[in-house]
């Protein structure tokens, strides 16, 4: 069942090799962009589920997280809160399947979905051609220069408002 409105979930602390991408996006035909780290939380209400959680890189520390009311862990850390209007979701169909979750300035940002996805997808395929380059000198050198279509920046699904 994906993750919904209510759900008690950990966010694990920062880990400097946790992934951080890039999403853009327009607004009246202003291209935008902000870094989002790539969480792996744990939806403790579904028997600890995985969660993809993007958070908006600024937003990643203890200060910002227990002023909307997470509680702070003891070593090695992390905070408990539940899921709650400050969040948006994107997913793949209606019935909920590969939902995650994004925590950001919802206010003032207006990604839409498929850009997560594709910073996500992106930055796992780079993750992969930089080790397979290693061993194949050369290994895929197009997918290296792959960049975002202007087009999509415009256009696509909003995320979901809980």
């Amino acid at each position: 069942m994906p993750v919904q409105r209510g759900d008690r979930i950990y966010i694990p602390p920062r880990n400097p090799r946790d992934p951080v991408v890039s999403i853009k996006w327009t607004d009246w035909f202003r291209e935008y962009s902000a870094n989002y780290v790539i969480v792996n939380a744990k939806n403790l209400t579904q028997n600890n589920e995985d969660i993809q959680l993007f958070m908006a890189e600024e937003w990643y520390n203890d200060e910002h997280i227990t002023s909307i009311g997470a509680r702070g862990l003891p070593p090695p850390g992390g905070w408990l809160l539940f899921v709650s209007d400050r969040f948006q979701y994107g997913q793949s169909s209606r019935e909920g399947q590969r939902r995650f979750l994004v925590y950001h300035d919802k206010e003032n940002r207006s990604p839409y979905q498929h850009m997560f996805v594709e910073s996500a997808q992106r930055y796992m395929l780079e993750r992969m051609n930089n080790m397979m380059r290693q061993v194949i000198p050369g290994f895929l050198e197009s997918l290296a220069g792959s960049g975002t279509d202007i087009l999509s920046t415009q256009f696509g699904d909003p995320l979901n408002d809980f």
